[in-house]
């Protein structure tokens, strides 16, 4: 809450990522985040006197969005109520999630499901559609000064088809 008051000052909207289900990595098959989030939502009130709302991921398929097993990450939106309205049933995603979750083929399989919503920013009330995004890991790519020249990229193949993805879409 901290980092988002002082850091990136009270933004409109946020695009969050890595959080966590509401058990973390306990794998008991839970794949909410109303909890984490709320918990985030709570703090930023807390600390500011600003009130967010929260926008959690309901595409995701339980331990199959990469990162810790049991903790099924994703990307989420919190966003000002004061400055920002969403608009309900706008969620979806720029790829199938049961196709993400179960077929290899598909670029964001094992990784994280890229999130799209969209705001009505008031009092212009303008629309604005967002995509939140966080694909593939590098972990395990070599360093650039390493001893594998040229340094392996970990996970290049994958972003390269998830940003082809997102563009399709857009």
């Amino acid at each position: 809450a901290n980092d988002l008051i002082y850091n990136l000052g009270l933004a409109d909207v946020y695009v969050l990522t890595e959080i966590q289900d509401n058990d973390g990595p306990t794998n008991s098959g839970t794949v909410s985040a109303s909890q984490t989030l709320q918990q985030i939502v709570d703090a930023i009130f807390a600390e500011s006197g600003v009130q967010y709302a929260y926008v959690d991921n309901t595409m995701i398929t339980d331990d199959r969005n990469g990162g810790e097993p049991g903790g099924n990450i994703r990307v989420t939106f919190l966003y000002r109520v004061d400055r920002v309205d969403f608009i309900e049933g706008s969620v979806t995603s720029v790829t199938d999630p049961t196709d993400q979750a179960t077929n290899p083929l598909n670029p964001f399989y094992g990784s994280r499901l890229p999130m799209v919503g969209t705001f009505t920013f008031l009092p212009t009330m303008t629309d604005v559609t967002v995509i939140g995004n966080h694909w593939t890991s590098k972990g395990g790519s070599d360093p650039l000064m390493g001893s594998n020249q040229p340094p392996g990229n970990a996970g290049e193949g994958s972003r390269v088809e998830q940003g082809d993805a997102v563009n399709a879409y857009i």
